[in-house]
């Protein structure tokens, strides 16, 4: 993927836009790892320090996240030159008892449309 077609998002604070919200605690309703993997569906090529500015956390933690998506098997990540791309592994079930009978496909189509997970997804 070249760079000119990269993904282009805006940040919104949390409550921004959300019906009833309070000035009180923030909170949403994925984690940073479900974050960073709907970044990576929606553009395997990105870049870790842009998935981070992205997510709002640091670019260390999203290594971390990363490499927690890695060994999990969520992410496959594959080496292009002096550059890593992660592919989504949409196969995969959900983590938590609750949503196993779910695949994490399932999350990033609703998230993501039809086609996350494909290069360019969020042209």
């Amino acid at each position: 993927m070249d760079n000119t077609t990269r993904m282009t998002c805006k940040v919104f604070p949390v409550t921004s836009g959300v019906p009833g919200a309070t000035g009180g605690a923030q909170w949403t309703f994925l984690t940073n790892h479900g974050h960073v993997l709907l970044c990576v569906a929606r553009d395997p090529g990105s870049r870790l320090r842009d998935i981070a500015a992205l997510v709002g956390i640091t670019e260390r933690a999203t290594q971390r996240i990363v490499a927690d998506l890695v060994a999990a098997g969520y992410l496959q990540r594959i080496r292009e030159g002096r550059r890593n791309r992660y592919q989504v592994r949409p196969d995969r079930p959900m983590r938590h008892p609750v949503e196993q009978p779910h695949r994490i496909g399932e999350v990033l189509e609703a998230l993501g449309g039809d086609d996350a997970g494909s290069p360019g997804a969020c042209r």
